[in-house]
């Protein structure tokens, strides 16, 4: 009935206020997900339990996405100053720096996020073909001598980058090569 719609409203006003679409549309379902979101982040958050979100290939991440992210990190933000406290929200995301421009979309997003959070980057780069000999050496336990033929094929295919290096591997041990 038309007293409950207005209840609802009430409530998700409180608990949100001043949250609007980017079109400004107060109905819209992008609205709707937003406020549900920052009162999922709110519960999870105010129950004192530790949460981890992880977000990978940020690289690809459009507008929507990324005000998801902003909601989750601000409900954080407000939470530990209504608390006085600290609360147990880490936010790891991941992308390749290769494919983001240094003033980009998601640059400027991340500058945004160190207003609510300490934000820490950092890069993981190529492996060198030492450091695959080594990942060869400690993932079959075996010397470095007997793993650097397969090593030099692996760096070879991969240039290093850790993902295909364990990729390529996967797939030689799924076709018993």
């Amino acid at each position: 009935n038309a007293s409950s719609v207005g209840s609802v409203s009430a409530v998700m006003g409180s608990i949100a206020p001043g949250r609007t679409s980017p079109e400004g549309n107060v109905g819209s379902g992008r609205h709707r997900l937003l406020n549900l979101f920052h009162i999922l982040c709110k519960a999870m958050l105010g129950a004192g339990h530790p949460v981890l979100m992880c977000v990978e290939d940020l690289q690809w991440a459009d507008e929507f996405t990324m005000d998801i992210i902003m909601h989750a990190v601000e409900s954080n933000s407000e939470l530990s100053k209504e608390k006085h406290t600290r609360s147990g929200m880490m936010l790891l995301g991941s992308f390749r720096d290769n494919e983001v421009p240094k003033e980009g979309f998601l640059m400027n997003k991340i500058k945004q996020l160190e207003q609510y959070a300490n934000v820490t980057k950092f890069s993981i780069g190529e492996l060198s073909l030492n450091g695959v000999t080594d990942l060869l050496s400690f993932k079959f336990c075996l010397p470095k001598r007997y793993t650097k033929d397969l090593a030099h094929l692996v760096y070879q295919k991969t240039r290093g980058n850790p993902m295909f290096v364990v990729e390529f591997l996967r797939s030689i041990i799924q076709k018993n090569l």
